[in-house]
Order: structure tokens, then sequence, then C-alpha cells
């Protein structure tokens, strides 16, 4: 058997991350003096109202966690483990899983680890999980299936995303290439992407939300039509009306382009302080 450990920053689908051969890392995130996990219960609303009035902050998993993850796999008997982190240009997550990765092939000869980049965020990070969940179930060699992973990163999985303000991604020093203060002033929406070097950056601009919207579906779709997608993931934050009716809209869109699976999903709470709510984001993976 094959594992999979990853961290809560590529949003790893639900039909994913409860398989017996998942293991997920919680990043945290500070609320002043308070420390709370990914994906707990009610911690994604706290957040949202902390961020009415401050800006949260992100912290990393300690050494220890993420080990206990990989140890996990390791006591069910799985040797080979294939790691795939967020963007270690986004966050210094990657580099703790390398490290426990090198501190336990040194304890045990017969591990194989793979600790991959997937130079992505959130959903775009979660496609290359879902292809890689789907190759294990269907039998393919560990090998085989890293290869596969370092054909399709950097370029195969997109994403593209929106979001009503740039003053948390500013705060949090995660704006990369991403560049608004003029454009805000005007109500330009930049559609944000992660280039193969996995740094944001504009793929486009709207003006006013409405029409940025429209622009990530557009981005979306010609991703699509260009290559041979069979995964996409939807993300959003915050829970108004307008959010989701347009996230069922896409869900729509998507499914009438045939693609074989499609997860949607609110993204992460550590990814929620560096957008804040309002965001909309489309992800696909062209194999």
């Amino acid at each position: 058997m094959i594992g999979i450990v990853c961290d809560t920053g590529t949003d790893v689908p639900d039909e994913v991350k409860h398989k017996a051969y998942v293991q997920v890392v919680k990043l945290k995130v500070l609320l002043g003096d308070e420390v709370i996990k990914d994906r707990e219960e009610g911690n994604t609303e706290r957040i949202i109202e902390f961020m009415k009035s401050g800006f949260p902050k992100t912290s990393l998993p300690s050494f220890h966690e993420v080990k206990e993850k990989f140890q996990n796999l390791i006591d069910q008997g799985i040797n080979d483990i294939i790691a795939l982190n967020l963007s270690s240009e986004l966050s210094g997550t990657h580099n703790v899983f390398r490290l426990v990765a090198e501190d336990l092939l040194k304890e045990n000869d017969s591990l194989r680890i793979e600790v991959m980049d997937t130079l992505s965020v959130s959903i775009g990070s979660g496609v290359l999980i879902a292809k890689t969940s789907e190759m294990i179930d269907e039998g393919v060699g560990y090998e085989t299936i890293v290869d596969s992973l370092n054909q399709f990163i950097p370029g195969s999985s997109k994403v593209f995303f929106t979001i009503p303000t740039l003053k948390y991604l500013k705060a949090g020093g995660r704006i990369g290439k991403v560049s608004g203060t003029i454009a805000e002033v005007l109500n330009l929406k930049p559609i944000i992407s992660v280039g193969d070097d996995g740094i944001y950056y504009t793929a486009a601009k709207a003006r006013g939300l409405k029409k940025a919207y429209k622009k990530v579906i557009e981005l979306a779709t010609e991703t699509i039509k260009s290559g041979n997608v069979r995964i996409a993931g939807i993300g959003w934050t915050g829970s108004d009306n307008r959010t989701l009716n347009k996230v069922d809209e896409i869900i729509e869109t998507l499914k009438g382009f045939g693609i074989k699976k499609i997860f949607a999903d609110h993204i992460s709470a550590s990814l929620l302080v560096n957008t804040g709510v309002g965001l909309i984001g489309i992800s696909t993976l062209s194999e």
C-alpha cells in the first residue's frame, strides 16, 4: 500500500482525506495569543469574526506534529509514502516535511518517501492529491505515481481565484507578484493564479467583483477546453448567498464539460487568513 501525507493548505477533498492511507497535518492560525487549528468545528467562523477588527497570523506545524502523521502510516505497515504540500514559496510547511522525511529515512532504510512541492495552493494542490489517490486506488505502482506527479508539476494544475480586497494578502506577506494599490482605487479586481514558480501573479483584471467572478470562470473554461481535464475543484470563503449561488453556478458549468470528478468546499482557515471572505476559485488538472 502507498500512503499520502499532506497539509490542510492543500485543501484535500473530503472523499480523499478520510481514506485510511491519507494523513493530513493541520496548519495553525494565531488569533492574538490564541492558537487554533485548521478544519476544526467553529474555527472558520471565529476567524471571520476576528478579521473584522484584526489580522490573524498563520503558524507552521511542528516537527513532532508532522512526524506523527508519517508514523501513523508506518504503523499501518505502509512503507511507501508520498507527501504533498502547498507551494514552498507561500509557506515553510514543505521544508518541515522535508526535514521529517530525512529523519525517518535515517531511522528506517525500508522506507521510501517522496516529498513533493505542488507549487500550488488550496484546491490547486487538492486536484493533484485527488489524482494521486485515484492512482493508488487503481493499483498504480509507487515509482509510476511519483513519475506522473513530476510530469504534472508544475503546469498541469491550474488555479484561478479572485477576492474582494488584497489587504489580507498584503498583511500576510503573501502578495507575490500581484500588485493592486491603484487597481483597488479603480475597483479593478485581480484574478490571481499561481505560476510555475509557485508564486501568486495576476492572470487578469476585471472591474467589480461580479465581473471578476465571471473572468475566473472564463479562464478555467479556457484551460478545460485546451486540455484533458477530468478533475476540478471549487473553493470559496464566507457563506453569503451571492457567493454560494455563484458556486452552484460554477458546479453546473463544470458538469457541462463532462468532468469526471468535481469537489467543492470552503477553503481552510489558514488560507482564509490571507484572502478574507468573498473568494471564489476554480482549479483544474490537465492530464
